[in-house]
């Protein structure tokens, strides 16, 4: 719903709001979830409609604020820079994963 919060499966200690705006949904990250557990699985290609490293965290904040912007909302509210926490939590899962065991590989 509307209201819905976003946990990432219950692994962020403080829960997104739909104020939020998060870019992946808890069935999304579920998925990502169930494929990082393939035990058979060694190369992982992360592919994402948006960049998943564009402008910095603080960059972003400030073209947020920017009233030039035309249009409804924010072009920047929809991407991972602005999303850090979120975007924080997805790479390090990736990168976690691929620690864990020796060949792995991921491509961004």
């Amino acid at each position: 719903g509307k209201d819905a919060e976003v946990s990432m499966g219950g692994e962020l200690e403080n829960p997104l709001k739909s104020m939020d705006h998060p870019l992946m949904s808890d069935e999304q990250w579920a998925h990502v979830r169930s494929v990082l557990a393939k035990p058979e699985l060694v190369n992982l290609m992360v592919v994402c409609e948006v960049p998943f490293v564009w402008e910095g965290k603080e960059e972003a904040r400030q073209l947020a604020m920017n009233d030039n912007i035309e249009g409804d909302g924010n072009y920047i509210q929809d991407h991972w820079a602005y999303r850090s926490r979120q975007l924080t939590h997805v790479l390090q899962a990736i990168f976690d994963w691929r620690a864990e065991k020796k060949g792995r590989a991921v491509q961004l």
